[in-house]
C-alpha cells in the first residue's frame, strides 16, 4: 500500500490517497481506531463515503469514488489548512510498513 499525497495550487498536501487492494474497508476502520484522539463518528460498509473521524476537533471522511476506485481518498471535510492531517497520514504510512512486511 502506497500512501499518494494530494496537493494544492500551492504545492500543500490537503488530503491524501491510500491504495484498497490489501487493505479493505475494515482495515481502514482498524488503522483509524489507532489513531491518537480519534473519535468514530459513521462507518458504512456500502456508501461511498464511508467512514468519518474526529481528530482533535476536526472531520475527516474516508471515500471511494464511485464505490469501485482501486484508493480510498482521506482528508478533512472542510478542508482545513490547521487540520491534522499528518497524525492522520502517519497512521496509515504506520500500517503500510506493517503491510509490507507482512505481504513481501
Amino acid at each position: 500500500m502506497r500512501v499518494h499525497d494530494l496537493k494544492d495550487e500551492e504545492g500543500r498536501v490537503y488530503a491524501f490517497e491510500v491504495g484498497n487492494f490489501m487493505l479493505g474497508r475494515r482495515g481502514v476502520l482498524r488503522i483509524v481506531r489507532r489513531i491518537p484522539s480519534a473519535q468514530l463518528v459513521a462507518f458504512h460498509r456500502r456508501r461511498e463515503h464511508f467512514c468519518e473521524f474526529d481528530v482533535h476537533g476536526f472531520r475527516f471522511v474516508v471515500w471511494e469514488p464511485w464505490n469501485d476506485n482501486s484508493r480510498y481518498w482521506i482528508g478533512p471535510q472542510p478542508r482545513s489548512a490547521e487540520a491534522p492531517l499528518g497524525t492522520v497520514r502517519a497512521a496509515f504510512e504506520r500500517a503500510r510498513l506493517v503491510m509490507g512486511l507482512l505481504f513481501h
